[in-house]
Order: structure tokens, then sequence, then C-alpha cells
């Protein structure tokens, strides 16, 4: 996607020659000249300015693209976002569309990646398959749910396991065999509204295949509300404008970091052992966070490998879009949050309280975990709720999140100790 040197002087992003860039054109405080600050705080302040303060969000999507310049990667990422309806989950898929590294997948299932009545190109005589055209593409599909919530889900996620890692995909039928076993290295970004706790710990039998990021906007009174739209109401720029600024920005970003597909040899020799200590880490307390629990009570819980590498993937693409090809510590909080949001809800919110406050009681956790507790005065409901929440409770305490004592709740010693050693760096990830 190129991008004409007036729209570069607009968006205050790649100028090879910086004038004084004016408030009023952009986002870039008054008096400052572009030059002064580097392309990524540039690109920060775009996404602050356009994009309701998700300047350290973007962070993730734009590391799913930068990684795609790192040679030698097989593994998919694949970070699902999670989010009521309004929190801007589509119109960040929109400004990241219109790159040459994104593909828009609107039906993301088996079905969809290899038919079995597939188009043949006329040059090649070889088939047009979906899993071809991805291959080194950041894939987006806006809405899951209807995958997600597919009665065939089990028999779907089963056939997209192969997909995600990064094996290829291949269907046999009456016409022969279809699709591909070569590796298809890719990345994907989808969206849906609500993820239930059952697909949750469905999910945890998959492995760290699924990435969930969680966008939980700041409470805002009824003032604030008005405030915000009434700021709205004074701008004289369409939903389109403030589109087609964003995309030219990630656009002309991409170029001032020489963005090439399969074009960049890392330095591993170079990376921080502080960051591979803190990747480790978090892998490790993925593992618990995302653990099965099955019927007999046993407890399913992953082999981290997938997970470092699905973290350092992350981390690397962070690093690219610093200027780096080696990792630093910070270049791995994008992981950290992933880590903390690929959980059921009970879990992070209990995770999160526990390290706050240390311990609490059981009746407070669950006012916390369900604030309905404490306001419906409906006998039958807050039972029903209160069975949930202790089938969860009993699930933390199974898989060694929790331990339960005297009614009282506290971390597992073994996560505690953890937490301790990683506590700035998830402070710092879920402030986002």
């Amino acid at each position: 996607m190129e991008i004409p040197d007036d729209i570069r002087h607009k968006i205050g992003i790649g100028i090879k020659n910086p004038p004084e860039v004016k408030a009023t054109t952009t986002p870039l405080p008054r008096g400052m000249i572009a030059d002064r600050l580097t392309e990524p705080e540039k690109l920060e302040l775009l996404f602050q300015h356009y994009l309701d303060n998700k300047e350290k969000i973007m962070k993730i999507p734009m590391s799913l693209i930068s990684s795609l310049a790192i040679r030698g990667k097989t593994l998919p990422v694949p970070v699902v976002m999670i989010s009521n309806p309004g929190n801007q989950k589509s119109t960040i898929m929109d400004i990241i569309q219109p790159l040459d590294a994104a593909y828009v997948a609107d039906e993301f299932s088996p079905k969809a990646f290899v038919s079995g009545k597939p188009k043949i190109d006329e040059k090649t005589g070889k088939e047009m398959q979906l899993i071809d055209q991805i291959r080194d593409k950041l894939v987006l599909t806006s809405d899951l749910a209807p995958v997600i919530n597919s009665p065939n889900w089990k028999e779907n996620i089963g056939k997209l396991t192969r997909l995600f890692d990064g094996r290829g995909f291949q269907k046999l039928d009456g016409h022969g065999v279809h699709g591909t076993l070569e590796k298809t290295r890719f990345n994907f970004l989808g969206a849906i509204p609500k993820l239930s706790q059952e697909r949750m710990r469905e999910m945890a039998h998959m492995g760290s295949r699924l990435w969930t990021l969680r966008i939980i906007p700041k409470a805002l009174t009824v003032d604030q509300i008005i405030e915000a739209g009434l700021k709205m109401l004074n701008q004289d720029q369409t939903i389109e404008d403030k589109l087609k600024i964003l995309s030219n920005g990630i656009a002309a970003f991409l170029e001032t970091r020489n963005f090439a597909v399969n074009s960049i040899s890392w330095n591993h020799q170079k990376d921080s052992r502080d960051a591979h200590l803190l990747i480790a880490q978090m892998a490790s307390l993925t593992r618990t966070l995302r653990s099965g629990v099955g019927d007999d009570a046993e407890v399913v819980s992953e082999a981290i490998p997938r997970a470092i590498e699905g973290f350092y993937t992350l981390s690397q693409g962070e690093a690219i879009n610093q200027g780096r090809n080696w990792i630093q510590k910070e270049d791995v909080l994008p992981a950290v949050r992933l880590s903390i949001d690929t959980t059921t809800s009970e879990r992070r919110t209990t995770f999160l309280s526990l390290i706050e406050k240390q311990e609490m009681k059981i009746k407070e956790l669950k006012i916390v975990l369900r604030p309905a507790l404490g306001i419906i005065e409906d006998a039958k409901f807050n039972k029903k709720i209160d069975h949930m929440l202790d089938t969860a409770l009993r699930e933390m305490q199974i898989i060694k999140l929790i331990k339960i004592k005297n009614g009282i709740a506290t971390l597992d010693e073994q996560i505690k100790r953890l937490q301790v050693a990683v506590e700035d760096e998830i402070s710092e990830a879920v402030s986002w």
C-alpha cells in the first residue's frame, strides 16, 4: 500500500523532511516538530487521538502484522478480540484491511479454507483454495460467532487445529484430495462479542492455539458519556475520514520499518535474557490459567512450547515496530496481556483481585465475580449464580490457581511466587 507524500505529511508519519506539524491536522501536540518524536510515538498518538486511547491495545494487532516479516516462522499466532458491541473491534479490522499483508475472510471454517469444488486457475490448472491465499498474511474475520457458537463447534475447531499448527489443511472426497499439507504460516485476528465459559473451558483442551484479547472499556459516568458524545459532534471529520487517516498512518509507519514479508533475519544472540525469562514465566502462568478440568476432576494442562513460541513471535513483532531485530523486556508486554486475557473471566478476575488484595473472603470474592449477587433480591437467581461460582472456584482449586481455607481465598503458593516475579509487567499490561 503506497502512501503519497502529501498524505504522509498530513498524518505526520514517515516524513523525510518534516515541517512543523499543526494540531489542527494531526494528533501530535501543538508546537511540536514531527522529527522530535520517534515513529512508534507518532503512531501511538494517532491511535490515542482517533481510536479512543487504544494506543496500547493496538500493539497486539501491530505485532501480528510486523512479525510476518520474520524469516523462518511456521507457527501461526491467532488472536480473538472479545468485547461488547461498540468497543471498536470492527474499527480495528477496518483500518488494517487495506494493507497488502491483510486478507479478509468473512467465513472462517474448514469448508471455507478447503473446498471440494474450488475454482481452477486457468493458467496453472491448479485449484484456487483459500488456504493458499492466506500464506504469509494477517487473516481478518470480523465475526467468529457463527463458528464459535455452531452446534458443530468441536468438529470445526478440531479440524482447524491442524491449520493453527501451521501444517496446512487437506480433505478427501469423491473428487479426490483437496488442499495442501505444505507448511502454511499466517497470523489471525478475529472478533466476537462474547465467549462463553463453556467454550473457554473446551478451548483449554486445544492447547495455546487461540489467544484472546479482552477489550475492556473504562467505566464512565453519565456526564462523561455526554461529554464524549459532544466531542464527537463538534469534530468536523466523518468516521470514514478517521478510518482513512488511521489506515494511512499504519501503512506509512510500516514503510518506516521497511516492512516486507519474510525479510528479517533475527539476531537471537542480542535478545535480552530478561525478556526470555519473562516469556517463560508467562507461559508457565498461562499453563495454569488455561488448564482444563475433566468430569472426573482430572487436570488437563498444556505443554508450554507452543505458548512460548507464540509469545516470542508476538514480542518479536513489537521489537520490529520499535526498530530492532532483537527483543527487550518491554517488548513482551503484548504477550503478558494475552496470557492474562486467555482464560475464563472468573479466573482472570480472581487472579487479578488476589494480586491486589492478597486474600479475600469467599463471599466478598463472589460479589466481585458477579456484582448482581449483591444487588438483585431474587433467591432463585442468586442460588443459581452462587452454584455456578462454587463450581468455578472449585475448578480454580483443582488446577492449583488458588487455595481456600476457612472461607478465605489466596493464590496457590507456586502461583504466588510467580506472580511476585512478574507483578509489575502484569500491572502495566492489564492497565491498557
